[in-house]
């Protein structure tokens, strides 16, 4: 595991993607892409070259999901005692389902 952070392996910061990053110190991109800008076939691969100087995104492509749950069709209404709440799948965009892994996991000391 790489514990250097490579310029070349940066992701765009999810958090000021969406306007909330606000760390001074955050080693991510801070870039806002215009719309349609396409995914960065190389920095996908693993590595641009270019870094934060690249036109094309640099964001890890996530695995679709679906937010539904498939639920069975009944000849019945009436609720069944034992169907249980269905909770809310976890956020799709979140780093952990990210493809591919990491290389690197970023280390932050708070001194």
């Amino acid at each position: 595991m790489a514990h250097v952070l490579d310029p070349c392996r940066l992701p765009q910061c999810e958090f000021f993607a969406a306007g909330k990053c606000h760390r001074d110190d955050c080693p991510f991109l801070h870039v806002i892409y215009p719309e349609n800008t396409p995914i960065c076939p190389k920095f996908v691969r693993g590595r641009c070259e270019q870094g934060r100087e690249c036109t094309k995104r640099h964001v890890w492509k996530s695995k679709k999901k679906s937010r539904q749950l498939a639920i069975p069709k009944t000849s019945s209404n009436a609720p069944n005692v034992n169907d249980a709440p269905i909770a809310e799948a976890r956020h799709v965009e979140s780093l952990r389902d990210a493809y591919p892994v990491p290389d690197f996991i970023p280390f932050v000391l708070d001194d």
